[in-house]
């Protein structure tokens, strides 16, 4: 079994499993550690939690990110376990789905401005 990397530059240097991915993170991840998820070589992305842990635990390269509860059943299970790394980001859990037009700008809009009211409380 393979070591976690001990620097979030070590562990991208395999390929990523990820849930559709708010551009925030995106954006902070290549900001801050020179690292363009949207670009990566290899890089799978799938909006069904259960699917994406089944990818990952069949691969003996790829790594999953997302929030700790969107794999949290495998987690609780031992299928997957939690590799610590040096990312200090904050989340905020919410969805809007609208059928096929996802994310709807309007709500974007809405998004920012309810997480800009709340940071500055």
């Amino acid at each position: 079994m393979h070591r976690p990397a001990a620097t979030i530059e070590g562990l991208f240097k395999y390929p990523i499993a990820l849930p559709v991915t708010e551009k925030h993170y995106l954006d902070t991840v290549k900001r801050d550690y020179g690292i363009d998820i949207e670009n990566l070589p290899g890089r799978i992305l799938c909006s069904d939690p259960s699917m994406l842990a089944r990818v990952i635990q069949k691969s003996d390269r790829l790594f999953g990110a997302a929030p700790r509860f969107y794999f949290s059943p495998e987690i609780e299970a031992g299928l997957l376990r939690i590799v610590a790394t040096p990312v200090p980001m904050r989340h905020s859990l919410y969805l809007h789905w609208n059928r096929d037009a996802f994310p709807l700008p309007a709500l974007q809009r809405a998004q920012e401005a309810i997480r800009k009211a709340f940071a500055s409380l």
